[in-house]
């Protein structure tokens, strides 16, 4: 029976709430004269009674078209009249349940507004149209009409009912196919979008259908969820009018949340409550079926909980309602309970008289929806449209005649175009493929030029790198002789390290000049014999102790007896030598190996071999082997993409995440030549993260002559410096050494020994090769070495003065990793760090700034210049630290936690810096002034400026103006020191002059001449 109810209940409320919003009524009578007002509405009571009568009359005229014929006879086909006239018939026939006959008078006021092209009255027209449709179950034509009525109300911008009309389209799809859970999400979203746009009303509607929605297919949340939304409603004392449905559904819904739970007391009070406010009995038919709803609602909580008679009384009001108002569908639901009861009380007689009753109504409903000839009505449509369609065609057969030698010309014509247009088209298509090959071309050889500027920007640095350290270790030196004031064990110190710096120069020049007599073939061999054996041995030796003072396993393997003697060029077999196992030694790790293996086996050639190029005849037909040298390490390795290339000459990776390493790309350049040259071959094999293996395959002559006298000794052959790295000088600080400590990054050990050189006197100087082995000491996590921990070695003084200064270009990590890794660790920001390196580029100098680099110095340096930056940075950290310890003792004394810098003094100082950067050259810029133009006292700006920069105003300035000399004598924007010292605020040349020197270590005079 619920079941029942609930399926009537669909059918009719979405008619009831989703009408027109108003329909057309009659005229004001203010408008009429008085006595056509009198006549007209005393006309209209007699057409009400005379269609009523006719509609009531058995087997009177089921079409119902007389209505039509009674109005307009009435009304004489004046529009206005006519519109008012139907919208007045309608009212009464909905008002007695006529609903047929009132589809027939809507469907005539939606086609008299379409004549007359009144949208208004269109919508209105359509939206009563749906209404009816609904109440009579013609769920498909009232489909049809909302959608017909939708898209009017999108076409004219009618937001409102557009809404209305789109959520009861929705609905439908809920009650007559079951697409509850699918449709339910697109009802919120249009509830919501009418709460958006204030459409208060218009959304209670809208939770009162899905509230009913909810309860039908058990979404219990939800149903709950709109209970409570229409609870919230704050309601007038007494009710208006578009409060009244929301006000009975948050009762009535309460009283349904309170039924399922058995609360039936509290459930009664609030169906009571509903149906109070429809007591009384002059509201419309729509609001007379909620009074049958809330009592039907009442008997079922009464027979729920088996008070039968209570439960018969709410059913005898409601069924004499229904029997009054003629609404037989809501008498039957009334009528199936009370058979219901009946059958349980045994009162068979009531129940088969209520059975009777039931059948009696729904014959009653079956002739009201039988009486309208629906059919005659679409025949009748249908031979309109013949009729229409017949005058179409016969205009057509007219306008073929006319247009069919007109097609002739169009159609040649457009053939005509086609044809020229296809071959334009061609032609075009021609030419943009053309354009695009060249276009790809251009970019093919754009890609190619970045790329061999980006090749060529690498090869100059890392040759700019080769080339400043040894000159930095000859100029640098040179300038301390000139000085005088050293022991005579210093000088010859300085000049031995002058002197190692200036072969290793020449080694370099001699490297790029063979390589350019190798390429113009100029290159002659000069083989000597020798002994295999005691030739390599001598050499290999050389690096045993470089193996032990980086903890690498150093190993040489050989296969050859001592007494082998062999034709060989012993130059050019030392330098391949010396070039495999310097690369071998440069990327191997602490704890690595290094493995040094000779062979040699008969070649097939025996006895027929031809001698070596530059060598007589009296070696002719001497016995020829297979030589082989391989040196391999457990190194980084080398990446696959670099591989095929490592052999060429300047070859520079092109890896973005590679480390800047140095080198000139010549040496193995260069030991790849002389293999060749001696008719063999070079191979690598590599694993990234495993390690590599140099093999160089070449025949060797040997001959029984014995090795040449006079060989080489050792001692001649030079050992350049960057063979020999320094063990790491991390030991403990002496007790009561004050000295600030000074940690130098740099992977040349004679460039090491030279800076700690300069720094001995005034710093305690500690080494580390490269960023990686730098950053351990810091972090304290290498192994005890010689019997004393590291860790113990920087944990004392990383917070004492202690100053960084690296080298760029190493291997492992480079200095901006080191860099990166520094100023991103709180524990480490603090560090000042110099970066001293053989690239000069601006591009270089402000990628090291960026990432926080404090000072930066280029090779070859000046000594009194970089002990003065040193100096400098060094009490501008002793300042900060002192003004923290200030802050901290402040912050003890007040009990209380201040945070870094917050955002409104990060503002402030940045404020601050760019008004003091955009007025250097102001003669005004003073403490004084600055205090004035931001309103504080000079005092409060000293505190402010030393608690956020560690500087006071005057040395604040004083940093901002010479940082900003510093930087345009760098970049030579400007050659006069006097326009420099104007534009940076500096009055007095020489003050400027002395000023920069004590900062920077060097006159402005001295910048510019360098």
């Amino acid at each position: 029976m619920q079941l029942v109810f609930k399926k009537i209940l669909c059918v009719v409320f979405p008619c009831l709430f989703f009408v027109a919003p108003l329909h057309p009524q009659p005229q004001d009578s203010a408008a009429l004269n008085e006595a056509e007002s009198n006549l007209y509405f005393s006309d209209i009571d007699h057409l009400h009674t005379i269609i009523l009568d006719r509609l009531k009359q058995p087997g009177g005229d089921t079409a119902r078209y007389f209505i039509l014929d009674e109005v307009r006879n009435l009304c004489k086909n004046e529009y206005d009249c006519l519109q008012r006239t139907y919208s007045s018939v309608l009212n009464k026939l909905e008002g007695e349940f006529e609903h047929f006959a009132g589809i027939l008078v809507a469907k005539e006021m939606v086609a008299l507004a379409e004549q007359h092209k009144d949208i208004e009255a269109q919508a209105s027209a359509i939206g009563r149209l749906s209404a009816i449709y609904g109440f009579t179950g013609d769920q498909k034509m009232r489909a049809f009409q909302q959608a017909k009525l939708w898209s009017l109300y999108e076409r004219t911008g009618d937001i409102e009912n557009a809404l209305q009309t789109r959520f009861g389209i929705l609905e439908g799809g809920v009650w007559y196919l079951g697409e509850a859970a699918e449709t339910l999400p697109a009802l919120e979203d249009i509830l919501e979008q009418a709460l958006e746009k204030g459409f208060t009303d218009l959304a209670n509607r809208f939770r009162i259908r899905i509230k009913y929605v909810c309860e039908e297919h058990g979404f219990d949340d939800k149903f709950a969820e709109q209970v409570e939304a229409l609870e919230k409603i704050p309601f007038s004392d007494p009710l208006q009018a578009s409060e009244i449905h929301p006000a009975f559904h948050a009762a009535s819904g309460r009283g349904d949340l309170l039924l399922k739970e058995k609360k039936y007391d509290q459930a009664k009070k609030q169906y009571l409550k509903a149906l109070n406010i429809f007591q009384s009995r002059q509201t419309s038919h729509h609001d007379v079926w909620l009074q049958v709803y809330a009592l039907f609602r009442l008997a079922k909580l009464e027979w729920e909980r088996r008070d039968v008679s209570e439960a018969k009384k709410f059913l005898d009001e409601a069924y004499a309602i229904a029997d009054e108002t003629e609404m037989h569908d809501r008498a039957i639901m009334q009528l199936q309970m009370m058979t219901e009861i009946a059958e349980a009380e045994k009162n068979f007689e009531d129940a088969y008289r209520f059975t009777r009753e039931i059948m009696s109504r729904q014959a009653i409903l079956d002739s009201i929806s039988g009486g309208f000839d629906m059919e005659k009505h679409q025949i009748q449509l249908q031979r309109d449209r013949l009729e229409v369609e017949k005058q179409n065609q016969t205009l057509e057969l007219k306008l073929n005649k006319n247009m069919f030698l007109a097609m002739i010309v169009i159609v040649t014509l457009v053939a005509l175009l086609a044809l020229g247009l296809f071959i334009g088209l061609h032609k075009q298509r021609q030419g943009k493929r053309k354009i695009s090959e060249q276009y790809d071309l251009i970019q093919q050889q754009t890609e190619q030029l970045k790329s061999l500027d980006a090749a060529k920007s690498r090869f100059f640095a890392n040759i700019s790198h080769e080339l400043r350290t040894p000159l930095t270790l000859m100029l640098g030196p040179i300038k301390s002789l000139k000085k005088g004031n050293h022991p005579p064990q210093k000088q010859e110190q300085l000049l031995n390290l002058a002197l190692q710096s200036g072969q290793q120069l020449q080694q370099l020049v001699n490297e790029i000049l063979d390589l350019r007599k190798l390429e113009m073939g100029k290159m002659a061999l000069n083989p000597k014999p020798t002994g295999i054996c005691s030739f390599f041995n001598r050499y290999i030796s050389q690096f045993e102790s470089l193996a032990a003072s980086n903890s690498i396993d150093f190993s040489f393997k050989s296969t050859i007896k001592n007494e082998v003697t062999a034709l060989l060029d012993r130059e050019k077999c030392r330098q391949v030598l010396h070039n495999l196992l310097s690369n071998a030694f440069k990327f191997t790790p602490a704890g690595g190996q290094v493995k040094v293996t000779l062979e040699m086996e008969k070649s097939e050639n025996t006895g027929n071999g031809k001698p070596p190029a530059g060598t007589g005849n009296e070696f002719t037909n001497l016995p020829i082997y297979q030589f082989q040298l391989t040196v391999s390490d457990t190194g980084d390795g080398i990446h696959q993409d670099d591989l095929p290339h490592v052999f060429d000459r300047f070859y520079q990776t092109a890896r973005p995440d590679a480390t800047a390493q140095g080198g000139t790309g010549i040496g193995l350049a260069l030991c790849h030549e002389y293999v060749q040259l001696f008719g063999g071959k070079m191979e690598v094999e590599s694993r990234l993260g495993v390690g590599s293996t140099f093999r160089a395959t070449f025949p060797l002559t040997l001959t029984e002559s014995p090795a040449e006298a006079g060989a080489e000794p050792l001692e001649s052959v030079p050992v350049f410096p960057s063979l020999v790295k320094l063990k790491n000088t991390a030991s403990v600080k002496p007790a009561g050494d004050a000295r600030p400590t000074i940690l130098v990054v740099e992977d040349n050990p004679e460039l090491q020994d030279y800076i700690r050189f300069i720094l001995a006197e005034k710093y305690h100087v500690i080494t580390a090769e490269n960023g990686q082995v730098a950053l351990e000491l810091i972090n304290g996590e290498l192994k005890m070495e010689d019997g004393e921990f590291r860790r113990a070695s920087l944990s004392s003084i990383l917070h004492s003065p202690f100053l960084i200064l690296s080298d760029l270009m190493m291997p492992v990590m480079d200095g901006y990793q080191l860099l990166e890794k520094l100023k991103g660790d709180d524990a480490t920001r603090h560090i000042p760090v110099i970066m001293l390196t053989a690239r000069a580029e601006a591009r270089d100098k402000l990628k090291a700034l960026r990432i926080g680099v404090d000072d930066y110095l280029t090779k070859p340096f000046d000594e009194e210049e970089l002990l003065v930056r040193i100096e400098n940075l060094l009490t501008n950290q002793a300042v900060r630290e002192d003004m923290k310890q200030e802050e901290k003792s402040r912050e003890k004394a007040q009990l209380e936690e201040v945070p870094g810098l917050s955002k409104e003094e990060e503002e402030w100082l940045e404020h601050f810096e760019a008004y003091v950067q955009d007025n250097l050259a102001s003669d005004t810029l003073s403490v004084s002034f600055l205090a004035q133009e931001f309103a504080m006292s000079e005092s409060t700006l000293l505190r402010q400026l030393k608690r956020l920069t560690g500087l006071s105003p005057k040395k604040y300035l004083q940093e901002v103006r010479l940082a900003r000399a510093l930087q345009m004598l760098e970049d030579h924007t400007n050659s006069s020191i006097s326009n420099i010292a104007t534009e940076i605020g500096y009055a007095n040349i020489q003050s400027f002059s002395k000023s920069f020197k004590q900062r920077f270590g060097k006159s402005p005079s001295e910048m510019i001449s360098d």
